[in-house]
């Protein structure tokens, strides 16, 4: 839960740091590459998440956002030193986008095997309270 709230953070927050670190759009050219990957592979994870299994699948995609977080240390260090050659810059941008793609797969693996082991531990009468707790931590 801690990991995905600092997730929730930096993606929230990449847009205007790489905005600051003379990256232009780098940010959110990031996110809607995330989302657009996401939306593609939401309509294939749930065969992956039945053959890997719920815990599997949560584990997956909690690293795939791992991924994402982390690849942005490439881009700030760059900011921070003096006298980079310019090629630097377009190979931060295509780690950072090959990170988004990574995540949009990551994010849909584990959206997928969220609610089905949510729907599996609930029964028919508590499955809107056991969804609505979900949501609610989620949200934090």
């Amino acid at each position: 839960m801690f990991f995905f709230m600092a997730y929730a953070s930096a993606r929230i927050l990449s847009p205007k740091i790489m905005k600051d670190s003379n990256f232009k759009t780098l940010g959110f050219n990031a996110m809607a590459t995330c989302y657009i990957t996401f939306g593609i592979c939401s309509f294939f994870s749930a065969p992956l998440v039945t053959k890997m299994g719920d815990k599997w699948s949560l584990f997956v995609g909690t690293m795939c956002l791992g991924v994402y977080s982390g690849v942005f240390i490439l881009p700030l260090e760059l900011h921070e030193a003096d006298n980079v050659d310019p090629t630097y810059h377009k190979i931060a941008y295509a780690v950072v986008m090959l990170g988004a793609v990574v995540n949009g797969i990551g994010e849909s693996i584990l959206w997928v095997g969220a609610g089905h082991y949510v729907s599996l531990c609930a029964s028919d009468s508590n499955k809107g309270k056991f969804n609505s707790v979900f949501l609610g931590i989620f949200m934090l």
